[in-house]
């Protein structure tokens, strides 16, 4: 190419960026996550002259990607992110496997470099066709700019199918892989007049059980005497489900055993069904053995649900999904795809009339229902100088959130420990969460990139590897209205709970390999971004410093935690066998 075809080669690639920007707005993508880099400079060009997008700059490409899931988390619609050539989109893939095993909305647009690059080991060049395999729902290539009008309005309807395959018939990632060759600086003129970009209506089906998958259920549903109904992990709109679920639990008797992440755990009291929300602490006690076992277990959505695991594994099991094969139990013997509030609605109906046994559903409701007053006594009330557990902690939190506040639970554990402890009579939030591949990674910067999305506050629990594990990402929760609450609890304490850490002979190495201490300040680096920090080691001044914070709009709270996991649960379980034997 002759020097003097360079601005007009420019300038095609520049408009070529423009459309295909203004393709993925026209379609509904309100928020891009851009890293830094060469390759892909007119691309973000054409973001920031988006005014429909909200652009913001993470450095680091995996929390840049994560940043971006947790946008996708809070709001329901695709976010876009854009990245150099290289190495840099590799960085995106953690985030790509739980947006793909969540079914979450993700546009992934990488920069390429040109053919002539490629093969030849040219600098930053790397095959980047299909990048992340199987994890995609589609990838796109869009080869090199060309000036044909034509072309130009085909690149708008690729944007248009890019996000219409993130979102339907799966939602998952999408990446669309653009060659971009120097030089790419193009005439500004080309991004104060972009042509209009096609704008199509799509209109994704609607997806309505079989009603012979009904007439299934319902029968499953009249047979039994004793049956549970199970809420695995979902994202935030499934709230909307609760109505339906507690209708269907009038309808059958059917307790509702719901997961902390199963946006169906902290809601406020409901007058309708019934609900086992310690079931995590009852099952440990054997109190579902005998003729306590349920002979029907109704699932709703993933089986990820803590503290049941290999739970009524001889249960006969039927699944109620809107994606998928969700049986990892391998029990199941109903499974009806649709949307779950029209199959719970629709189910509720068929059932209406038809509870189980009674007595059953009141002993358990009756059991949860001490153990909620027993925890109470034992986390709730003690001294304002007593030592703080990973479980005290929480529930003190939880109590103080403000009213329009998200609730993200870390993986390992603070979700467990929430799980076991914590109820709908400690909060009513919704909860954001990363179960699709249940990783500690990017945790902290999911939390920033939700509460960007959706400007209301974000509460994060995490541990302190968790915390450690996504460091960087302190610099994105600076700019957001984000509180951390980090348990410092001397490193991977989840652990404990394993045999391995009962066994003498493997102390040391059961210290170095699993426990994983890691002695930072937790304190002195968050201040070093930037942030507010407070560090509590008592009850008496966890609220008050959580509270000021919360003024503040956001920051971190260190918590020391002194009585470790283990101990605390062997001490509620021992108690908790006491009550039960009154029952």
């Amino acid at each position: 190419m002759s020097d003097h075809e360079a601005p007009n080669w420019a300038d095609t690639q520049l408009r070529w960026s423009r459309r295909l920007i203004d393709g993925l707005a026209a379609s509904g993508v309100r928020h891009a996550v851009i890293s830094p880099g060469s390759r892909s400079t007119p691309l973000v060009l054409a973001a920031h002259a988006c005014d429909e997008i909200d652009c913001r700059l993470v450095v680091d490409e995996r929390s840049a990607a994560f940043f971006a899931l947790g946008q996708v988390r809070a709001s329901g619609t695709p976010s876009l992110l854009i990245c150099t050539s290289g190495s840099a989109a590799g960085h995106y893939l953690p985030a790509v496997i739980e947006a793909e095993r969540s079914r979450l909305p993700l546009i992934l647009l990488s920069a390429d470099r040109p053919p002539e690059l490629h093969h030849r080991d040219a600098a930053q060049t790397i095959d980047q066709v299909k990048l992340f395999g199987s994890y995609l729902r589609l990838y796109v290539e869009l080869g090199m700019a060309e000036a044909s009008p034509h072309l130009l309005h085909a690149l708008g309807h690729s944007a248009a199918r890019a996000v219409f395959a993130s979102r339907t018939p799966i939602p998952g990632p999408v990446q669309i892989n653009a060659w971009m060759r120097k030089p790419f600086e193009g005439s500004p003129s080309v991004l104060q007049d972009p042509a209009p970009a096609p704008r199509v209506a799509t209109f994704p089906a609607l997806r309505a059980p079989d009603p012979a998958g009904i007439a299934a259920l319902s029968l499953a549903c009249r047979e039994a005497k004793r049956g549970v109904i199970v809420c695995g992990p979902a994202p935030l709109w499934r709230r909307k489900s609760l109505a339906a679920l507690e209708r269907l639990s009038e309808a059958t008797g059917m307790p509702i055993l719901a997961d902390a992440t199963s946006q169906l755990r902290f809601t406020a009291p409901r007058e309708r069904g019934s609900r086992c929300e310690h079931f995590a602490l009852l099952e440990r006690t054997g109190f579902f053995g005998g003729n306590q076992q349920p002979d029907l277990v109704l699932q709703l959505g993933g089986a990820q649900v803590l503290g049941l695991g290999d739970t009524w594994n001889g249960c006969p099991r039927a699944i109620l999904t809107d994606y998928g094969w969700q049986d990892s139990t391998q029990q199941a013997q109903i499974v009806v795809h649709g949307d779950p509030g029209r199959t719970l609605e629709q189910l509720a109906q068929s059932c209406s009339g038809t509870p189980g046994d009674p007595h059953w559903a009141a002993k358990l409701e009756t059991a949860d229902q001490r153990t909620s007053e027993l925890l109470g006594r034992l986390l709730d009330h003690p001294s304002a100088g007593s030592p703080l557990s990973e479980a005290s902690a929480l529930r003190a939190v939880l109590h103080s959130l403000p009213g329009d506040a998200l609730l993200m639970l870390a993986n390992s554990l603070p979700v467990r420990e929430a799980n076991a402890f914590a109820g709908s009579a400690d909060a009513d939030v919704a909860v954001l969460h990363q179960r699709g591949a249940n990783g500690i990674d990017g945790t902290l910067s999911g939390a920033a990139g939700a509460a960007s999305a959706t400007q209301r506050p974000v509460v994060l629990l995490c541990g302190d590897l968790a915390f450690l594990h996504d460091l960087g990402s302190l610099a994105q929760a600076k700019d957001e209205s984000l509180t951390i609450v980090v348990f410092d609890n001397g490193g991977g304490r989840l652990f404990e709970h394993l045999p391995i850490a009962t066994r003498p002979e493997a102390a040391q190495i059961f210290a170095d390999y699993f426990v994983a201490r890691q002695d930072v300040d937790l304190a002195g680096v968050s201040r070093a971004f930037g942030l507010p920090v407070a560090r509590v080691t008592n009850r008496g001044s966890l609220a008050a410093a959580f509270e000021e914070l919360q003024q503040g709009g956001g920051g971190v709270l260190v918590v020391a935690i002194e009585e470790d996991s283990v101990t605390l649960h062997r001490r509620v379980l021992s108690a908790l066998g006491d009550m039960l034997d009154s029952l």
